[in-house]
């Protein structure tokens, strides 16, 4: 195996290892905020945790399919449904921005 196939594996697994970790505190945070013992600032922040939650989740299939080595054939097949959670998760974190953006609108107003 070249040695440039293989530094791009390795980023690519560290970049891998880098986004897991980043979902599963994005995942965290929101279980302690339904769960009520850790408040994230309101409904606004949960939508956009929500968001990122999906849009990374699909990221993250694509990538653990091109880790594994898959076919060329099966990655073209899961690249629609993993597009669809990330265009999901990106309308999402944009309503929670619009939620945080009204709401924070309107106590400003009282």
């Amino acid at each position: 195996m070249p040695m440039a196939v293989r530094l791009e594996e390795e980023v690519m697994l560290g970049a891998f290892i880098a986004l897991t970790a980043g979902w599963l505190v994005v995942i965290a945070v929101l279980v302690l905020d339904m769960a009520r013992i850790r408040r994230l600032g309101g409904a606004g922040r949960r939508w956009q945790g929500a968001g990122i939650l999906l849009s990374t989740s699909g990221i993250m299939i694509s990538s653990w399919a091109a880790l594994r080595g898959w076919p060329p054939d099966g990655l073209r097949r899961i690249h629609p449904v993993t597009l669809v959670f990330v265009l999901a998760g990106i309308v999402i974190l944009i309503a929670g921005l619009g939620i945080q953006a009204r709401s924070s609108h309107g106590s400003s107003q009282n």
